[in-house]
């Protein structure tokens, strides 16, 4: 996110093939180079992030990628 912090949060169905480009706006399944270090994970409803970025449980039915996004 824009605090260099939080990681940003995508829908499975957003995330394109092959590797990444410099300046394409969503992520690829691969990285940008061969020996990236980022990895596909799964962010249960209920959990989001706390200020140093790492997963925590906020409440029953929380939504961190709609919070993300505005929609909440």
């Amino acid at each position: 996110m824009e605090d260099g912090i939080t990681p940003r949060l995508w829908y499975l169905s957003e995330v394109g093939k092959g590797y990444h480009r410099k300046g394409e706006n969503f992520p690829s399944i691969l990285e940008l180079h061969p020996h990236g270090r980022c990895y596909l994970t799964t962010l249960i409803e209920g959990f989001g992030f706390n200020s140093k970025g790492k997963v925590t449980y906020k409440k029953k039915g929380y939504s961190e990628i709609k919070r993300q996004r505005g929609e909440e």
